[in-house]
């Protein structure tokens, strides 16, 4: 297990001028990603040299088969991001309820597209079937970002077992 620096800089943070400044301590810090909206992925590129994941969550799961064509429409790779991330505003927040099956979900839906990108998975622990929906999705995820309220429950040593080396699992 390698370990990683994550820094999550969206709109959650505040303005623009607020996540810039999260954004440049990671840089300066040696962060290894940052987790922004998607419309900033240009703005910290221009910002300095870091990995960059970007939520997307305008809800259009065939917008993630995409990414490539808008690449190779702009001729710039600087407004792609290295990571597309599912999962705000989506089931992974508890934005849209879980389905019972989660073979029906359109969070999972989005993460097994084709495509050559790296996909992640965000997910908020609010109880086991969140763990459940965290170890399914880190079957299709490079990257599973796990977020917990109370983590007297222990749910990120149950993940660390369960999900192993199948993803990367950020906490």
């Amino acid at each position: 297990m390698t370990r990683a620096v994550w820094v999550k800089a969206d709109d959650t943070v505040g303005d623009w001028d607020d996540r810039r400044a999260r954004i440049t301590a990671a840089l300066e810090a040696g962060a290894d990603w940052v987790l922004v909206d998607e419309d900033d992925v240009e703005r910290v590129r221009e910002l300095g040299d870091i990995n960059v994941a970007a939520f997307r969550t305008d809800g259009n799961v065939t917008l993630v088969d995409d990414i490539d064509e808008a690449e190779d429409e702009t001729g710039d790779a600087a407004t792609r991001a290295d990571a597309i991330v599912v999962g705000k505003n989506g089931e992974g927040d508890a934005t849209i309820d879980l389905p019972e099956d989660f073979s029906g979900s359109a969070d999972l839906s989005t993460l097994r597209r084709d495509g050559d990108f790296d996909r992640g998975a965000y997910v908020r622990i609010l109880g086991t079937e969140y763990e459940r929906f965290a170890e399914t999705a880190a079957e299709e995820a490079d990257h599973t970002i796990v977020i917990g309220d109370d983590w007297t429950i222990i749910p990120l040593e149950n993940l660390i077992a369960r999900i192993g080396d199948e993803t990367d699992l950020v906490a």
